[in-house]
């Protein structure tokens, strides 16, 4: 198993967002996914969400990205 699929299985809470700095409140990301401008989460039960570690690293770097044109 590569790195990469291995990144690929691992989710981040509300509160890892939180500690990635990612400070922003639900109703706000909830509009952003809805706009395809932030990854969008994962239901793993009725009240609980997650989103894949891969893809809000790869977010993250796309900003970046942006910031250095």
């Amino acid at each position: 198993m590569n790195e990469n699929s291995r990144l690929e299985r691992i989710y981040l809470t509300r509160k890892d967002l939180y500690d990635m700095g990612i400070d922003i409140s639900n109703g706000h990301l909830l509009r952003l996914e809805t706009d395809d401008l932030f990854p969008r989460r994962r239901y793993i039960s009725k009240q609980k969400v997650v989103w894949l570690k891969s893809e809000i690293y790869e977010h993250i770097e796309k900003i970046n990205r942006r910031a250095y044109v």
